[in-house]
């Protein structure tokens, strides 16, 4: 709510299928929060490749290094990262094994998303 309060437009860029990703936020609360929600399936690729990343920032009407990209698959935010993309780490228990490289590639990470992004800056 803070975010966008204060004119930060977000928006979701997922594999999941648009209109799962739309039942999960809205059972959650949170998809009011959001200006849109987009597919790999639209990007054409999956996030293997920067396609649905450079489709998100094109729609919020912003470049690359003007766009953060929070994931928690680390071969993802690889490709973020490599796109461009302002990058934070998402801690997943699913991928804790990839928790240290996470924090290595990413510009920032989080553990927990009641806590400030910035309290795990790596920098």
């Amino acid at each position: 709510n803070m975010l966008r309060s204060n004119g930060v437009k977000m928006c979701v860029a997922s594999a999941t299928p648009v209109h799962l990703i739309h039942a999960c936020l809205t059972r959650l609360g949170v998809a009011e929060y959001f200006s849109f929600l987009i597919s790999c399936d639209e990007a054409g690729a999956g996030k293997d490749r920067p396609g649905v990343y450079l489709l998100a920032s094109e729609k919020l009407e912003a470049a690359p290094q003007e766009t953060a990209v929070y994931e928690d698959a680390l071969y993802a935010a690889k490709t973020a990262k490599k796109a461009g993309f302002y990058t934070i780490g998402v801690y997943d228990k699913c991928a804790a094994e990839n928790w240290e490289a996470l924090k290595a590639l990413s510009d920032e990470t989080i553990r927990d998303w009641k806590e400030p992004v910035n309290k795990y800056n790596n920098k």
